[in-house]
């Protein structure tokens, strides 16, 4: 990898700005690829018309930039809270529409913490993710669930059932060890799975006191590890540059990326 490798990527959202000049920024720091959070606001299927869709993808492109993933976040209990069920997916399938419409292959989503243990809660988000998956297989995208503080054997054990070409894991490390989880041993169980990577840190949590995200390099993930695990499990695609938790997030993107870009040219990934 180089400098100028395509694949580096940011999350839009993390600029906490309106989308052109969260896109301006993305390019003037010098990503090439985004990611952006399309449930709400400008950039969701309820407001973004053909003609807009079209202006978008012109906009992004002048500015030498590849939309290459969408986003969902209902917050709270998202798919898990039955009275919204029904809303989250449908919401999730239009986003997916979009994606297409778009010509970005993947739509990632948190689902929060289920149990498989608790046979109603997990019916009801394995029945809600498979509505979600077979319609992202019938538009040839990827339905990306983010790894998060569930034990990684659920996940594994949620893909499995439902058991759907297009429903796949976009893995986020920092998740992991906010909740105490490292976020390296999970990766080669998910080998196939990975459709995204997030490069973002956190400090671990712990049984009294759970994590916090950090920039990259500050916190417990070891990036060489990491980005050497992803390689050996066969993973080329993006590493989209993660910052929620900040208030400057300019500074820290732009120092995240830095510290990104000086693991990949040592070559630590070899």
């Amino acid at each position: 990898m180089t400098r100028t490798d395509p694949r580096l990527a940011v999350c839009l959202d993390d600029f906490g700005a309106p989308p052109k000049e969260a896109l301006r920024a993305a390019s003037e720091i010098g990503f090439r690829c985004v990611q952006i959070g399309a449930l709400q606001g400008p950039i969701s299927p309820g407001q973004l018309d053909e003609s807009g869709r079209r202006h978008l993808r012109r906009f992004a492109e002048g500015l030498g930039l590849q939309i290459i993933a969408l986003r969902v976040d209902f917050g709270g209990s998202r798919f898990l809270d039955a009275s919204r069920t029904d809303y989250c997916i449908d919401r999730t399938r239009r986003v997916l529409e979009l994606a297409r419409e778009l010509n970005v292959p993947t739509v990632s989503a948190p689902l929060g913490k289920f149990r498989t243990a608790d046979v109603q809660e997990y019916e009801l988000v394995m029945s809600a993710v498979r509505a979600v998956a077979d319609h992202a297989d019938l538009l040839n995208c990827f339905f990306a669930i983010e790894t998060a503080v569930d034990a990684p054997d659920a996940l594994q054990q949620l893909l499995r059932d439902v058991s759907c070409p297009h429903l796949k894991v976009a893995y986020d490390p920092a998740e992991l060890l906010i909740g105490g989880i490292d976020p390296l041993a999970p990766i080669e169980t998910y080998a196939d799975d990975i459709a995204l990577a997030f490069a973002r840190d956190a400090e671990r949590g712990t049984s009294a006191q759970p994590g916090r995200e950090t920039n990259l390099g500050a916190g417990h993930l070891s990036l060489p590890a990491y980005l050497a695990q992803l390689d050996a499990a066969g993973y080329r695609g993006p590493l989209v540059v993660r910052r929620a938790d900040t208030t400057r997030p300019l500074a820290d993107l732009a120092a995240c990326k830095e510290y990104l870009e000086s693991i990949l040219t040592t070559g630590a990934t070899q």
